[in-house]
């Protein structure tokens, strides 16, 4: 048995109720759909800490010639219980070495050009602060223009 739809083109009533399956299948996935990959800004001490939890990495190409920062590769384990184990290691080094684990605390203050609130931490080594960006920690140098973008994960960068 067949119905007429649209165009005069019969369809055979069994793939008219598979198409509408399909269809009724296809709208309640969209509601279903992940949202956690969209990033929401961070509106407090608490949140940027929940979102900084993790692995992160900065292990871009360094190139001296132009004033680059950092002058090394950084790895970051941020610890829910505030330690955080931190490593820098230079391309041509064979790993990334033992880590230096202290204490942190979510820091936060305002840009200066904008007035916007950002909230990151301090690394060990004094000269550079860490911030949460729309799920990225942008590294920031005192004295520095240039920042370094972190990507959360683990990763070895090193050649053998």
């Amino acid at each position: 048995m067949t119905e007429k739809i649209g165009l005069n083109r019969a369809l055979p009533k069994n793939e008219l109720i598979l198409g509408l399956v399909i269809g009724i299948v296809a709208i309640v996935s969209i509601a279903y759909i992940d949202t956690s990959g969209i990033f929401k800004p961070v509106d407090s001490v608490e949140s940027a800490k929940q979102h900084m939890i993790g692995t992160w990495t900065y292990t871009e190409p360094i190139d001296f010639n132009d004033d680059p920062f950092p002058v090394y590769w950084v790895k970051w384990t941020i610890n829910l219980d505030g330690t955080m184990t931190v490593w820098h290691a230079h391309p041509q080094d064979a790993s990334w070495g033992n880590g230096e684990t202290a204490k942190y605390e979510v820091v936060t203050n305002k840009y200066g050009n904008t007035g916007e609130r950002w909230y990151g931490i301090i690394d060990p080594d004094g000269f550079t602060t860490g911030v949460y960006e729309n799920g990225t920690i942008m590294l920031h140098g005192i004295g520095q223009q240039h920042t370094g973008k972190m990507k959360e994960g683990d990763k070895n960068p090193f050649s053998s």
